[in-house]
């Protein structure tokens, strides 16, 4: 009897280490994201906050209707959420990351960087030169330089900005640049 309690003992020790594996992979979905190839390639992203990447993979389910239920396929992400770097820098503080021609850059495994560009090729992120992926960080430095005059039309409003003057409400004029100077003024 004792050797079979020492034998439930180890089998309930095993099972225990499957058990906690898969609660482990059921806690972080599409664990194949996660662990990556390592090959990684550098994304140039004009967006001033960046973007997050995430991928999907489509799956079928079962959705209630009013008649009974339909069979539908609905994305389901897959892996981990990556913080793509944007160009945007506080003043007075340095980034963590390098920002070129106006392009943050970032490290990004290769395989969520493809699975994420085929579904998102046709975004205008991607058509606007917003982003886009390199081999080396030489190749996004010299891509970033090509396009270092495209705008996003997130940068900040400068003084003398042609696009302030469309911002402004009829009747309404300009901040006056004299100290102590309040919000605009409507005229009458």
């Amino acid at each position: 009897m004792a050797k079979n309690d020492k034998d439930d003992a180890q089998n309930q020790q095993q099972s225990g280490g499957q058990e906690q594996g898969v609660q482990q992979a059921i806690a972080t979905p599409g664990a194949k994201y996660l662990e990556h190839s390592g090959d990684k390639i550098w994304v140039a992203c004009k967006l001033p906050n960046g973007f997050v990447l995430r991928a999907h993979e489509m799956k079928k389910t079962v959705e209630a209707t009013l008649g009974g239920h339909r069979e539908i396929e609905s994305a389901r992400q897959v892996g981990a959420p990556f913080k793509i770097n944007g160009s945007a820098q506080a003043i007075g503080f340095s980034t963590p990351h390098r920002i070129v021609h106006g392009y943050g850059l970032t490290q990004v495994p290769r395989d969520l960087w493809e699975a994420w560009l085929k579904v998102n090729r046709d975004s205008g992120i991607i058509k606007n030169a917003m982003a886009n992926g390199f081999n080396n960080e030489q190749s996004a430095v010299a891509w970033a330089a090509e396009n270092a005059g495209r705008h996003s039309g997130l940068e900040p409003m400068v003084e003398g900005d042609k696009r302030a003057k469309k911002l402004l409400a009829p009747g309404v004029v300009a901040i006056e640049q004299r100290p102590g100077a309040g919000a605009a003024q409507r005229v009458n």
